[in-house]
């Protein structure tokens, strides 16, 4: 049973909207819960942002009936505070018992004692909350600010970093490892259940997998003349037991298939095993390519995590983090410091259309007519191409490009003197710019 905040007042509890904020507290928890206290006070944005966590808590059960569980209202706060706060559950749950102006704005008092914030409480109640909705959510509340300051818009910055995904440092030895433990097991399992042969020595194969990878490790950490055939030598041990692993798969599929139906655990765990063994054979061919045969493999063609595919490296040239692993994204902040776009680019290089397709999306709702980029956005970060004299060009609607080191920004206020650097831009990225312009009549 859920409702979507509790209106009856309580003796330990002050109202939501007089909830007094240390607003000289740098702290990033402090702006969050301001803003949420704006949502409050504000009852046809609360009411309709609380319908958008209803309609995914409630999905596929009543509200009417049954114990009672957290309100809407309280789900919103604990997403919105994990989220940007970037927290745990477990430091979730610290917050929420203790820390007073958290439970003041979850309309908890000061003597209740009763409520549970189980960390895994609160994990079931925010997972049922979808990532489009968060979209939604943030959407909303920005087109809300914009009421506040509807100039802010036209003007925006963008930067981007990347997003790191939760991995060890990726060599063919360590990822092989991986998805030999991860479909050996599994195997295992369903030998013992359907009958299969070939699997009695799992856990011997096992250990002479992290016996042959730790082999490898050490190998590779030392320097010496006969150290790259110490490593091709151990390296084709490796390869011939995944081999020998992925073949033994391969052969079982139709005594798999034959023996289970569509739906049944034992055929979804095979095609778990599939998916990994896809993997596995693309770090084995790029193994075999760069450690037996000396060929240098491109990044894209590499696979950085068995368990996240998606995963891209990227060198930057940061300090303390010259190499990164994860996915690029891109985040366009306005003029008063709302983030009303984010664009998380495709695995591989940077894709400069994607920024002018950005770019035209965000011109449709509101007229931008100034952008500011990073310089990692430039191809030619040495080129510059202000003029006084010359009339805009028009680029993706309304925008020019201004090429600047180390930062650059396309766009144009009315009147304005700047002019786009061809130089810059890919035909294809030409193409796209001159194909929007059209479509939008300027």
């Amino acid at each position: 049973m859920r409702k979507s905040y509790s209106t009856q007042l309580q003796l330990d509890c002050i109202a939501i909207s007089d909830v007094q904020l240390n607003l000289n507290c740098r702290d990033e928890i402090i702006p969050i819960l301001r803003g949420l206290q704006e949502v409050y006070k504000q009852p046809k944005l609360r009411q309709e942002i609380l319908q958008l966590i209803a309609s995914d808590v409630n999905a596929n059960s009543r509200d009417d009936v049954g114990r009672e569980g957290f309100d809407y209202w309280q789900i919103l706060v604990m997403t919105i505070v994990r989220h940007g706060c970037n927290l745990n559950y477990d430091k979730l749950q610290d917050l929420c018992e203790q820390h007073r102006s958290l439970r003041h704005l979850l309309g908890i008092g000061d003597w209740d004692d009763k409520t549970s914030f189980h960390w895994r409480r609160i994990h079931d109640n925010i997972t049922l909350v979808k990532p489009a909705t968060i979209e939604i959510i943030s959407h909303l509340i920005v087109a809300c600010g914009h009421k506040l300051v509807p100039l802010a818009v036209e003007k925006m910055r963008a930067d981007s970093f990347v997003v790191e995904t939760n991995i060890h440092y990726p060599t063919e030895s360590n990822l092989m490892a991986d998805g030999l433990r991860k479909v050996i097991p599994v195997m295992q399992g369903l030998a013992h259940s359907l009958g299969l042969s070939g699997w009695q020595q799992s856990d011997y194969l096992l250990s002479q997998i992290n016996s042959l990878n730790r082999t490898i490790n050490r190998i590779a950490s030392r320097k010496g003349k006969n150290n790259k055939k110490k490593l091709k030598k151990e390296y084709k041990k490796l390869l011939r037991i995944a081999k020998n692993v992925v073949q033994r798969i391969d052969e079982q599929a139709v005594f798999i298939i034959g023996k289970t139906m569509a739906g049944d655990p034992a055929r979804l765990a095979y095609a778990s095993v599939l998916l990994y063994v896809r993997r596995l054979r693309r770090v084995m061919s790029t193994a075999h390519r760069r450690i037996i045969l000396g060929e240098t493999v491109p990044n894209s063609e590499k696979i950085f995590s068995i368990y996240e595919p998606h995963t891209q490296l990227y060198r930057r040239g940061k300090a303390g983090q010259d190499v990164q692993f994860g996915r690029l994204l891109l985040v366009y902040e306005d003029a008063a410091g709302f983030i009303f776009l984010t664009v998380f680019f495709s695995r591989g290089p940077f894709e400069y259309h994607q920024v002018i397709i950005a770019i035209t999306a965000i011109n449709k709702n509101q007229p931008c007519w100034a952008s500011s980029f990073d310089g990692s956005r430039c191809s030619r970060s040495q080129c510059r191409t202000r003029t006084k004299s010359s009339p805009a060009k028009s680029l993706a609607g309304s925008h020019a490009i201004v090429v600047a080191r180390p930062r650059f920004s396309f766009g144009r206020k009315p009147g304005g003197t700047t002019k786009d650097c061809g130089s810059c831009l890919s035909p294809q990225a030409r193409q796209e710019a001159g194909r929007y312009s059209r479509g939008n009549g300027r």
